[in-house]
């Protein structure tokens, strides 16, 4: 349920974590399952209770380490939600390196240590471990996620060329991902492209008609400067 990376699908996956959570509150998995779906459905911006389940998740990353400090997916949930949601970056570097040490080849670490780094605008660290993510692992369903960390990354540097074509691989990859749209439009915006970046922007708003600049889904840019890089190319887009 978590890798279609659907509404409904993670929907179902949040609902049965916590049925499992019910049944055995001390289950790591169950937890683990709770944080994951929780997760994915606010930055995806599949929900409309992004608080609510943003608080959720964090207490069942907690829990999920908690019950069980040997799984590398319940360090890289408890990671993901630190760094992405709450912008505590060091603590999720620790959680993602304590999963590498358990299982030194798991990709999701690196990918979402890309990630993470790529959020909080440190572009060279987000590029190198997207790349050894993708390496190791290069069928990942969840690899538009990669992909737009590199667009991010880029973007970031001020390669808005390299960023939107990586953005637009993003969105072959993934329509339903705001972040590819977002960063496609804002890409093509500074690269004085209009006519793509209205149509990229468009494009956003009939996927996610109650969009708006000033409430993204979570804190895809957390730099105060790069952020307003990024609202200026999605204002010049034609975003709300």
């Amino acid at each position: 349920e978590i890798y279609q990376l659907t509404g409904p699908s993670l929907e179902r996956a949040l609902a049965i974590g916590r049925e499992i959570v019910g049944l055995d509150p001390v289950s790591s998995k169950g937890h683990q399952l709770v944080a994951l779906g929780g997760y994915h459905l606010i930055l995806m911006g599949f929900t409309d209770s992004a608080e609510t389940l943003q608080d959720e998740a964090f207490r069942a990353a907690r829990e999920a380490v908690r019950y069980d400090t040997r799984d590398e997916y319940s360090q890289w949930a408890l990671g993901m939600v630190l760094g992405s949601l709450l912008g505590r970056y060091d603590e999720a570097v620790s959680a993602f390196r304590e999963a590498l040490r358990i299982n030194p080849n798991f990709s999701l670490a690196f990918a979402s240590l890309g990630s993470i780094s790529g959020y909080a605008c440190h572009p060279d660290e987000a590029i190198a471990n997207t790349e050894i993510a993708i390496r190791l692992n290069p069928r990942d369903p969840s690899l538009f996620f990669r992909y737009s960390t590199l667009s991010l990354a880029h973007f970031v540097k001020g390669d808005f060329v390299t960023a939107r074509d990586w953005a637009q691989k993003t969105v072959s990859s993934k329509s339903e991902w705001w972040l590819g749209h977002a960063l496609r439009a804002a890409s093509r915006a500074h690269l004085e492209d209009m006519e793509g970046a209205r149509e990229a922007g468009a494009e956003l708003i009939r996927l996610f008609p109650n969009f708006s600049i000033n409430s993204l889904p979570f804190r895809a840019v957390q730099n105060r400067r790069h952020l307003e890089g990024f609202r200026a190319g999605l204002r010049k887009a034609g975003l709300p």
